[in-house]
């Protein structure tokens, strides 16, 4: 089984290229950011905080909302389901 063997060699050897190429753009992000070339984590540019909720801020709990568009959707997915047990 030495082909297996080099294989994983190969495998592990473009692992760690790809792990020092990410290292290095990590840091290059990091000084694009301002976050100097120390440590630290870096934001994240896609995922934006949440907003604070009503419950977030303590504030009363009442009904949960649900939009329009996410109604037609549970009814149009309830009414599959009963057309798929009526054909039963």
């Amino acid at each position: 089984m030495p082909t297996t063997h080099a294989h994983s060699l190969v495998q592990l050897r473009r692992a760690m290229e790809l792990s020092e190429e990410i290292q290095k753009l990590e840091a290059q992000l990091r000084v694009i950011l301002g976050g100097g070339a120390g440590g630290g984590e870096i934001p994240s540019p896609f995922v934006a905080p949440a907003p604070p909720t009503k419950a977030m801020k303590g504030g009363k709990k009442g009904k949960r909302f649900v939009s329009p568009e996410a109604r037609a959707k549970m009814a149009a997915a309830q009414k599959a389901r009963w057309v798929k047990k009526a054909k039963r």
